[in-house]
């Protein structure tokens, strides 16, 4: 019988949609996406080890695989989550109410400031044997990270960020809607979502039209609803960015290298920056490497690129179409969460 991270209700998407960032058909790719393989085997003895996981800003369902991997693999005694957005703790809600039943368990919620809070949440801290932060925030990061002791590890997720590089040439129908699905995937939110696609040749009226056709016809609409109900401070912040933003057709942005905004939140729209040669996918690659999550690439595309990706030593590299949605098994930063739950068998040799 299949197992899923996420057990819904038949109106949980709706129920989502009410309270959270993103559209119910965005909930419902989240859910459906989260499929435990029969692979999969847990450990069931009980650790002592006792956790904060820290969310942010990322794609929903991120935060809720990680609280289900940490229940299945590190045999906590205690897990307590902070998160930013009401999606993401209706989610981590639904999987302690699955799997979580023989754990101590907590959920702060957005108003808090996670390292200004009562004496409740100070206790967790100081009682805490492995403290996970998922963060953008170098401030933020560094002050989880003065937390760490001798019996206290501090494990950081910081600042990452995804893009695809593509040789005009490559660029089917199909090809365009794939790359175009990145883009409208979560509308540019969190670390698995493309900034922007390299494409590799001169620019072309041509292929920015048939991006902009394939956005308008397939995502256009769904765009338009999930901005229509962004807060209003981010919809302030969206308005702004688009009144200077480089765009060459709708939803479509041309930008260059040398552009400040090529990693600014894309809220729904394709960036594209057109480059000669994989020298300067290199170059940004060289640069940038130790904050890159994920490239997507072609698997029969040019062996350049797959030659810079194992050199930089990317953490994942995926389809087009593929950004937001690792395997289960797949990591997509430096540190794993597979390692972190395992490491006190490992360290002991049971592993």
């Amino acid at each position: 019988m299949s197992q899923w991270i996420i057990n819904p209700s038949l109106d949980m998407p709706e129920v989502l949609e009410q309270y959270g960032r993103f559209l119910a058909n965005d909930y419902r790719m989240v859910i459906e996406s989260m499929a435990v393989p029969d692979s999969f085997d847990e450990y069931s003895e009980k650790t002592g080890r006792k956790f904060i996981i820290v969310g942010s800003k990322e794609r929903p369902g991120l935060l809720a695989k990680t609280v289900f991997l940490c229940i299945k693999l590190a045999g906590p005694e205690s897990i307590c989550v902070y998160v930013e957005t009401l999606d993401d703790m209706f989610l981590i809600q639904n999987v302690f109410e699955n799997y979580g039943q023989d754990v101590d368990r907590k959920i702060f919620s957005e108003q808090f400031d996670p390292l200004n809070i009562g004496k409740q949440w100070r206790d967790e801290i100081e009682s805490a044997t492995d403290i996970i932060v998922y963060s953008n925030n170098d401030k933020v990061i560094k002050a989880w990270r003065d937390l760490e002791t001798v019996d206290r590890h501090v494990w950081e997720h910081g600042y990452n960020f995804s893009f695809g590089v593509v040789n005009a040439i490559s660029l089917t129908p199909s090809i365009i809607n794939e790359i175009c699905f990145d883009f409208f995937c979560f509308y540019g939110e969190g670390r698995l979502a493309p900034r922007f696609y390299f494409v590799i040749g001169q620019y072309s009226d041509k292929i920015v039209e048939q991006f902009a056709m394939n956005m308008v016809v397939q995502y256009g609409a769904l765009i338009h609803e999930y901005r229509s109900k962004l807060p209003f401070t981010r919809k302030s912040d969206f308005t702004r960015d688009s009144l200077t933003a480089p765009y060459k057709a709708k939803f479509i942005r041309v930008d260059n290298l040398n552009s400040e905004s090529i990693l600014d939140t894309l809220y729904g729209d394709v960036r594209l920056i057109f480059v000669d040669s994989y020298d300067e996918v290199e170059d940004f690659v060289e640069k940038w490497r130790e904050h890159i999550s994920t490239i997507a690439v072609n698997d029969w595309d040019d062996e350049d690129i797959f030659d810079i990706i194992d050199s930089n030593m990317i953490p994942r590299t995926c389809n087009y179409g593929d950004m937001q949605f690792p395997d289960f098994f797949e990591y997509y930063d430096a540190i794993d969460d597979f390692s972190i739950f395992v490491q006190e068998d490992m360290d002991d040799g049971l592993i």
